[in-house]
């Protein structure tokens, strides 16, 4: 009996680990094979799918969720039969079947102990900011030159890089693939401190510095809805309200957060392209190039414009510098000026920010292939077939082609967008009242725990188009495991 224990938990110990190391360490390095893009996720997910498959009993009666899963699935191809595209079809089909079955193994197990994912959540995110910061205090003592690090100079600027996104703005990575990324992955790490007495407080300071350093909107809209879902105890209002004046002095600080905030609301109706004076972007275009002749334009360009998809854009820029080579210290020609309006080679003029642009872009791609699929979409994974169908007629395309043109091109950017895209709009009406239902439901039972997975799981959706996205099926997972079960009824 003592030994089937002891087995017991070290099976519970390894599943925890393997379900939480990638909320957290979904790192840069991935690799392209084939037509799959392959991420650091996917290898804890072949061990998880390799245990579950081990015990899986095809013939229980809690499997019939696949089935139906696979049903609707396959509707979904059969409507969409003459316009879909089988290789994307079946590429998103094999992603969900997979990731559902191991999450939905992770909801039904008896090994996952709730109580236990908290101390192995918070334990990661520990290690990954205090990594991240101490990664960030030997970058400050590197670069003030002390001899003792100077032959370590290149090492400390390379490891930097890997933690924090440039070293102009300073928002932390971590060991996450971006800054958004990480700060969801560090929120529920807050309400574990706040409501487990057993843990000194010392370290919610910390985490709501990392928070807050990545610089995300994500980050600061999960921390205000915390905020407000925990305003009913006094006691964990008081700790937690100089925590929110700081999110709002850091939002109104940072030019990041302030510049995507007043081009979504400024540019918003984009999406349905309208807004755009073609006029005005020619002008504005035209003034900035007199600052060049065909010298420094050319330097300049040869920075900016090394896209594959810059290739005919360069090729037409050489041609131009060619024919000028005997006197590169002119000013631009009208004609040559007129060619580069034609095509769009001007490489740094944009109207918004990337992230607010490729929301606005994806959004007007949506709402274009609705008109024509509206109670279909364009079947599952054919997002990128609508994309390159209705791309081009964007008015906004030119001013921000270098900015998000391509940009989240086969996921929509985000889940939202993806899904309304895909299945059409009466599968989206239910998926959009299920998360209200859900949502009003944790608010209201007051559990805090359900509520804050949940909070991250739409943050994720809201971030992400991805259907592969390891942490979006973690955080619904949990956030129904804990309303369900209410585990967390101790802390609450």
């Amino acid at each position: 009996m003592i030994k089937y224990i002891k087995s017991d938990n070290k099976k519970k110990f390894l599943l925890s680990l393997l379900f939480i190391i990638p909320i957290f360490f979904e790192t840069k390095l991935d690799y392209h094979v084939s037509f799959f893009h392959l991420k650091t996720s996917y290898f804890f997910l072949s061990l998880l799918l390799l245990i579950y498959l081990l015990d899986f009993n095809f013939f229980s009666k809690k499997n019939i969720f696949f089935f139906y899963l696979a049903i609707f699935l396959s509707l979904n191809f059969i409507l969409n039969f003459n316009q879909i595209n089988l290789g994307l079809f079946l590429k998103q089909l094999l992603a969900i079947l997979l990731l559902t079955f191991i999450f939905f193994n992770l909801y039904n197990s008896n090994l996952i102990n709730l109580d236990f994912i908290y101390k192995i959540y918070l334990i990661l995110s520990l290690i990954s900011i205090y990594t991240s910061f101490f990664v960030f205090l030997l970058y400050l003592l590197f670069k003030l030159d002390i001899s003792f690090f100077f032959s370590l100079k290149n090492f400390s600027s390379n490891i930097f890089l890997f933690f924090y996104e440039n070293e102009k703005t300073f928002r932390l990575d971590g060991f996450s693939s971006e800054p958004a990324s990480l700060s969801i992955a560090l929120l529920p790490s807050i309400l574990i401190l706040l409501y487990n007495s057993n843990i000194s407080k010392i370290h919610l300071l910390p985490i709501i510095i990392a928070i807050l350093a990545t610089q995300s909107i994500y980050a600061y809209l999960g921390l205000i809805l915390i905020f407000l879902s925990i305003v009913v105890k006094k006691k964990k209002f008081l700790i937690m309200l100089p925590f929110f004046f700081l999110i709002i002095f850091i939002i109104n600080q940072s030019q990041t957060i302030k510049f995507k905030i007043i081009d979504t609301f400024l540019y918003s109706k984009s999406i349905f392209n309208i807004g755009w004076d073609q006029k005005k972007f020619e002008h504005d275009l035209l003034l900035n190039l007199k600052q060049f002749n065909y010298k420094t334009y050319e330097q300049y360009t040869k920075l900016y414009l090394t896209k594959e998809e810059d290739d005919i854009r360069i090729n037409l820029l050489n041609k131009i510098f060619e024919n000028n080579r005997t006197n590169m210290n002119s000013r631009i020609k009208k004609a040559d000026k007129k060619i580069i309006l034609k095509y769009n080679i001007y490489p740094t003029y944009q109207q918004f920010n990337s992230t607010t642009c490729a929301y606005l872009y994806n959004g007007f791609v949506t709402l274009q292939s609705l008109n024509q699929n509206l109670l279909t979409g364009v079947g599952l994974g054919n997002y990128s077939m609508a994309y390159k169908q209705y791309s081009n007629n964007w008015k906004f395309k030119n001013a921000n082609y270098q900015s998000c043109y391509l940009l989240n091109a086969s996921d929509a950017k985000t889940i939202f967008f993806r899904l309304l895209a895909e299945f059409g709009i009466i599968f989206y009406l239910i998926f959009i009242i299920s998360i209200i239902y859900f949502y009003i439901k944790t608010f209201l039972s007051k559990d805090r725990f359900s509520l804050c997975f949940f909070i991250c799981f739409l943050l994720k959706i809201l971030q992400l188009g991805s259907y592969t996205d390891f942490s979006i099926y973690f955080f619904l997972t949990i956030a129904i495991k804990f309303y369900n079960l209410k585990e967390n009824v101790k802390y609450t």
